[in-house]
């Protein structure tokens, strides 16, 4: 019974932070602290989050929101505020490590930041088979890469991947490419916390090897992006110090805990729904 009392208590600790870190969101962007971006609610965002981190548990099999800190949850949610994305949307996922909750943006949340704030159009990958037919070139001038053919049959979607590549079409018109073998992409995959390879590299490799491609080519741009995924990364570091600055804050009750933030990006999936989640990298 005391067990059960205990979970009670955690739980309503951690709606509590849920409903605080949205406050306190709310209170931010409505004095002009912290610009959302447009055509995003913070509070669908958050609530979702919310019904999937309840239902989420970590390797031990543990809910996260009894095995992971208080900090690092609220940490979890603003990172996937400040940073416009939507979990239930599959756009990033909550991973536990140690006694933590991170927010991971998945290749489809890259996809969507890339169409939001670089310019991009289309983001289109492709696995390439060992007996597919593939030429390709390099500008010298310039560097850039062309396809220059590209040839698939029912045979050859049976044979190897040996290599994926991404074309990001911008809305000026203008193209990049970006070719990977299946030696790099096993490299990158590799170097993923949780031993590297998962049961999905192993079954899907095509479709892995187009989401590590994919993350890949996104990154340069969205690196490299206009003020706006600036502007996200300094509204994250604003709402963290406003956090730690008011931790012990009767107004912004948080535990009395003094805020921390995740340092080590998650790599590691822990539940069934996140396993297939590229998460490498690139």
């Amino acid at each position: 019974m005391m067990e059960e009392n205990t979970k009670t208590v955690a739980k309503r600790k951690k709606d509590e932070i849920t409903e605080q870190v949205l406050k306190r969101v709310q209170a931010l962007s409505s004095s002009g602290d912290l610009k959302i971006h447009k055509d995003y609610s913070a509070e669908n965002a958050i609530k979702s989050a919310y019904l999937i981190l309840s239902e989420t548990l970590d390797k031990n099999k543990k809910p996260v929101l009894e095995a992971c800190s208080t900090v690092s949850v609220a940490n979890s949610l603003l990172k996937m505020v400040t940073q416009g994305l939507n979990c239930y949307k599959k756009q990033g996922y909550f991973i536990a490590y140690a006694g933590k909750l991170e927010f991971v943006r998945s290749y489809i949340g890259d996809v969507f930041i890339g169409k939001r704030d670089a310019n991009m159009k289309t983001v289109i990958a492709q696995a390439v088979y060992a007996k597919d037919i593939f030429k390709f070139n390099v500008d010298v001038e310039t560097g850039n890469k062309q396809i220059l053919e590209h040839e698939q049959t029912l045979q050859s979607l049976n044979s190897a991947v040996t290599g994926a590549y991404c074309i990001i079409e911008f809305n000026d018109g203008t193209k990049y490419v970006d070719i990977m073998p299946i030696e790099k992409i096993t490299t990158s995959w590799n170097q993923r916390k949780g031993n590297g390879l998962t049961d999905a590299h192993k079954k899907f490799p095509d479709e892995m090897s187009k989401r590590t491609i994919i993350k890949r080519a996104c990154k340069v741009f969205i690196n490299t992006a206009n003020d706006t995924y600036d502007e996200a990364k300094s509204m994250e570091a604003e709402v963290n110090q406003v956090i730690k600055d008011e931790a012990n804050n009767e107004e912004l009750d948080i535990n009395d805990i003094e805020y921390e933030e995740v340092k080590e990006p998650i790599k590691a999936p822990i539940v069934e729904e996140t396993k297939e989640t590229e998460a490498d990298p690139f």
